[in-house]
């Protein structure tokens, strides 16, 4: 990698209405560093080295920030492999190639890259729009409902949750109610398996989605504060899952009590307007509020992803379209899974590395699906049905 002239600049953008000394002024912090990334071109495929030079300039400037770069580059008979291991508190907001130039089978690019002020966090853009998949949350003490209570929990959580998210637009989002993502809510984060893999990738192909999330109540149960005030607990953990892998990606937890609640009126049937006016109704909603918040600023900032699912020479099929806002003319990274495991000095497998294989550029959408087109004219790998597109 080659980083060459960068330099960094702390943008701040003031909004205010009239005057700034006679009202109150908001600022919103951002790093943007422009760095340089190279490399090289492969049977005449620019839109691939542009891919990869890209990123390079992107964890450059993340490198700039602070983070820990280590970054490996081999050469096999099957092409080029790059692993790359970064730890950073900033994110990438956004980046933008500002100049770049092709000599002598090499591709060298400056990109603008924004990054996130860890001081003062912010929003993604998120576009193209991701996809969520989002499974039901068990009960950890499903005792704690007593006999005769409602005790769909589980099932109107993930219906719930995805309809938020779907309203609030900055995700699509796809109720998989009748899915639990865990043998037991127990053995929450681990995911359920089949044959060694997560049972949620499959969901999430189903889906469409890129992502899934899953969840449990920890606690619900009713207690007496000092003996005499009664109080209920809603407590849930929730986790984001790469629905390409399985793996974990993110975690956290969140919770409210309910002073003076003494439990439901008799009659009132949870998911009802009357269950919504509640005050358990109301702090429920709260709390969901609060989990859509954090998945939606979790969720925008992880990379999308699209799906190969039928593959004709150059010409690819994919699995999303303009309903996650794609658009002729995006370019992508084809990459597909490798055989070799990462693992930890320990020996946990994290995961597996995927090579890149090509550049890819959108030709035409549809509101579900999309065609697309491998760059390279010369020697162009052979895609298969399985792969996977990413864009930065």
């Amino acid at each position: 990698m080659v980083v060459q002239h960068s330099r960094r600049r702390l943008i701040l953008r003031r909004a205010a209405a009239g005057f700034c000394a006679a009202v109150l002024c908001t600022a919103v912090f951002a790093m943007e560093i422009v760095a340089e990334g190279e490399a090289a071109v492969e049977n005449d495929d620019i839109t691939l080295a542009r891919q990869i030079a890209l990123r390079r300039a992107m964890a450059a400037a993340v490198e700039q920030a602070g983070g820990l770069l280590h970054s490996t580059t081999v050469s096999t008979p099957l092409g080029v492999q790059e692993n790359t291991a970064l730890t950073s508190r900033n994110r990438v907001l956004g980046a933008r190639i500002v100049a770049e130039r092709a000599d002598k089978g090499m591709l060298r690019l400056s990109a603008e890259v924004r990054l996130d002020d860890p001081g003062h966090p912010q929003a993604c853009n998120g576009m193209p729009r991701r996809k969520v998949a989002v499974a039901a949350f068990p009960l950890q003490y499903p005792e704690q409902i007593p006999s005769g209570e409602f005790t769909g929990w589980p099932h109107m959580t993930a219906e719930e949750l995805a309809e938020l998210l779907n309203r609030n637009g900055r995700l699509l989002a796809a109720a998989a109610a009748d899915r639990m993502a865990f043998d037991a809510a127990e053995a929450a984060p681990e995911p359920a398996r089949r044959d060694g893999v997560p049972l949620l990738v499959d969901w999430a192909r189903a889906a469409r989605a890129q992502y899934v999330i899953a969840g449990v109540f920890r606690d619900m149960g009713k207690a007496a504060r000092a003996l005499v005030v009664p109080e209920q607990q809603l407590a849930l953990e929730v986790f984001i899952y790469d629905g390409f892998s399985g793996e974990l990606l993110a975690r956290r937890g969140f919770s409210r009590p309910l002073v003076h609640f003494g439990g439901l009126p008799r009659g009132i049937q949870l998911g009802s307007q009357a269950f919504r006016s509640s005050r358990l109704g109301a702090n429920y909603l709260a709390l969901l509020r609060e989990v859509g918040d954090w998945a939606e600023s979790t969720v925008s900032c992880l990379p999308f992803a699209a799906r190969v699912i039928q593959a004709n020479g150059r010409r690819l099929h994919l699995d999303v379209g303009s309903d996650s806002g794609l658009e002729a003319g995006m370019e992508f990274l084809l990459t597909r899974e490798g055989a070799n495991a990462v693992a930890t000095p320990e020996g946990d497998t994290l995961g597996r590395d995927r090579k890149p294989l090509a550049g890819v550029v959108i030709k035409s959408v549809n509101p579900r699906y999309s065609i697309a087109e491998i760059t390279a004219r010369k020697n162009p790998p052979a895609a298969r049905v399985g792969d996977v597109l990413f864009g930065h």
